[in-house]
């Protein structure tokens, strides 16, 4: 397949040109590079999205290992196999700022939180075609789960977000 029909079929799955940074195709396979445009897109589309001053505790600041999630689908929360709780992870900044990714797609939204309450804007994801679909299973999940989550509860190097049951949602745990 040449470059410019490779293209097409990205942008008709979905892949915007401000999502990719390059197409790499042979011919045993074809995977598209998300390059950094694509986080900062989402980033600016958060915040013009979302203009009430967010802020987060300095605790939860930095980077985290995501070890588990609610599927966006039956709610139930799974433990991440041992390779995808290595590639997947979300970054808080203290602007409220949260990107995330399972190694695929880009997930953004912001964040306000205090103490143990927690509250995020609709998360955005961008959508590449992932050659491994539990991976954007886990990353619908993982937006889901940022979106909907209404507290956080810290212990030492974790951090669990919880809906307004006290479900679990996310299970992170300190890079």
């Amino acid at each position: 397949m040449k470059l410019p029909q490779l293209a097409a079929v990205f942008l008709s799955l979905g892949v915007g040109i401000a999502g990719v940074m390059a197409v790499e195709a042979s011919a045993e396979r074809a995977r598209v590079i998300a390059g950094p445009s694509s986080a900062k897109a989402l980033a600016h589309l958060i915040s013009a999205d979302d203009q009430r001053t967010r802020s987060v505790d300095s605790a939860i600041v930095g980077g985290w290992r995501i070890l588990g999630v609610a599927d966006a689908h039956s709610g139930g929360y799974t433990p991440f196999t041992a390779a995808l709780a290595a590639a997947a992870r979300v970054d808080i900044a203290a602007d409220g700022q949260a990107r995330a990714t399972a190694g695929c797609n880009a997930i953004a939204a912001g964040i306000t939180q205090t103490g143990d309450a927690w509250h995020a804007g609709p998360a955005a994801m961008t959508r590449m075609a992932c050659p491994d679909p539990a991976v954007m299973a886990a990353e619908q999940s993982i937006a889901r789960a940022l979106s909907e989550a209404v507290m956080i509860e810290l212990d030492g190097r974790r951090a669990t977000l919880g809906d307004a049951a006290g479900a679990t949602m996310m299970v992170l745990e300190r890079e």
